[in-house]
């Protein structure tokens, strides 16, 4: 008797004319039990620093020994609500800022059809986001009001809203605070002041020039 193991079996030395259905006994073949997956795959383990949410960072797949097994996938650890599923996607949930931290952790579960599980711990690396250089974004505040006193602020910012640092007081904005003699409208209309202000730590020393 030979198996050919495709499900055939060939008998060698028999006379066929002397074979009935009694002569063979078969047996259902026990079915063969579904193993656990082995290793869950993220496609990309990076995002940039203040992605908005919904940003998909990477896509899950699982590694599994049983063919054509179906998988669902949890977050067993969304790094304090910074991520979070969208079916297999891995998407931000939350603010990422690369100075707070350059990477977290979280942890993911797939399971297959048979309820087997497994989970694995991985690292999301947070990249620099490249910096903005401050701009002047409203014209009042370039204007100082006759008679103001000394002190009296102007300010700006950033275009993606970074607060100009305490180098240049105020520390909402940029420091251009009257020192000098009191101001008259009808003395002097209009002063050109170069103002060299160093951006937020984000920025790296870059810094803009105002008039």
């Amino acid at each position: 008797i030979v198996f050919d193991g495709g499900g055939s079996v060939t008998l060698s030395n028999v006379a066929m004319a002397g074979l009935t259905a009694d002569d063979f006994m078969l047996h259902a073949s026990q079915p063969v039990a579904n193993t656990a997956p082995t290793d869950l795959v993220l496609s990309t383990a990076e995002v940039v620093e203040g992605a908005a949410s919904g940003t998909v960072v990477g896509t899950l797949s699982a590694v599994d020994p049983d063919a054509g097994d179906s998988f669902t996938y949890a977050l067993v650890d969304n790094a304090g609500g910074l991520f979070a599923l969208d079916g297999a996607n891995l998407i931000v949930a939350g603010v990422l800022d690369y100075e707070s931290a350059a990477s977290h952790q979280i942890t993911l579960r797939v399971t297959d059809s048979a309820n087997n599980s497994f989970d694995k711990t991985l690292a999301i690396a947070i990249a620099d986001a490249a910096p903005t250089m401050p701009t002047d974004v409203a014209a009042a505040p370039n204007m100082i009001a006759e008679g103001a006193a000394n002190g009296t602020p102007s300010q700006a910012s950033t275009p993606d809203g970074n607060a100009i640092p305490s180098t240049c007081p105020p520390s909402t904005g940029i420091g251009l605070a009257w020192r000098g003699v009191a101001i008259s409208a009808s003395a002097i209309a209009a002063i050109s002041l170069p103002i060299i202000c160093a951006a937020p730590r984000a920025l790296r020393g870059r810094s803009r020039r105002w008039r």
